[in-house]
Order: C-alpha cells, then structure tokens, then sequence
C-alpha cells in the first residue's frame, strides 16, 4: 500500500529533519506531495540527498505553489516526479541573510561573487534540463524572478 505524505512548509531545519523522519519511518512506497515557499539551500540539499536514497519508493509530487529553493527538486531529485494541481513555480537567484552585528567579519564581495557564481551556474542547470529558455535564464541572472504558471510549467514538464 502507497503512503501519502503532505508537506507544506518552509525548508528549513526543523521541518526537513521532521520530513526526513517520517520518509526513513515509513516502509513501502510513498507519494509525497510538496507545496513550499522555499527556505534554506543546505537544507533542502539535505532533504533531496535523503529523498534520493530511497528514490525507488518515493514519487515526488509538486503541487499548488512551489518556489525558491524548492525548485531544486526539479534539478536533483532522481526518482519519479510528477505535478499536481500545480499554479506557480516561482524561480530566484540565491541570496544569503546577513546578521547585522557581525556582517562586518565577512567580506561581502567575496559572499556577493559566490552567490553570483551559485546563480550562474543553477541558471544553466534550469536552461540545461528545459525548465529555461533563453530569456528566462537572462532575467534570473539580472535578478528578476522567474515565474511559470500551470500551462507553462505542464508543457515544460511533457517537453523534458
């Protein structure tokens, strides 16, 4: 019997690890539905590389809005994905927060040439498996986000 899983969250520590309990608690096959204004890149790192090894018995299903980080998943999980209901994927360049009162200990152009290196590198990716034409990839490196709705995202998806 399939298990059916529901996460609508930020990805963030507490909830990944809560997800990443529940995946290795769970026998069988599992359908896991995710819906997530993103959260953190390490995190959600996390959660794919856990996810990925049981990516026999899991079916990653993007539903209502998807966005951020949780566009990852487009790129690196590598079981089976399927989309639901879906409205939004909202794509965006990643950025860093920076604590106010020890900002200054860090050199903030080389954070800055990271996260631009990160961002070119994760525009590519999203050009290379389809989800990006070329004047999408040029708006997500100038910063703007990307934004597909269910018609686009659904021909995208049966073009990949």
């Amino acid at each position: 019997m399939t298990k059916y899983i529901y996460f609508n969250e930020d990805l963030d520590t507490e909830s990944v690890t809560d997800l990443v309990d529940k995946v290795y608690r769970t026998e069988g096959k599992m359908r896991i539905y995710i819906s997530t204004h993103g959260g953190y890149s390490n995190q959600t790192a996390f959660l794919i590389s856990a996810l990925n090894s049981r990516k026999k018995d899991i079916t990653l299903v993007m539903t209502d809005f998807v966005a951020s980080c949780g566009t990852f998943f487009l790129l690196d999980f590598e079981g089976e994905m399927e989309f639901f209901e879906i409205d939004v994927l909202l794509f965006h360049c990643v950025d860093r927060s920076q604590l106010g009162i020890r900002k200054e200990i860090m050199d903030a152009k080389k954070l800055r040439k990271m996260d631009m290196d990160c961002n070119r590198v994760m525009a590519q990716r999203f050009y290379d498996k389809g989800w990006f034409d070329v004047k999408q990839k040029r708006k997500f490196l100038r910063g703007e986000d990307v934004v597909m709705y269910k018609d686009e995202i659904m021909v995208k998806y049966n073009n990949l």
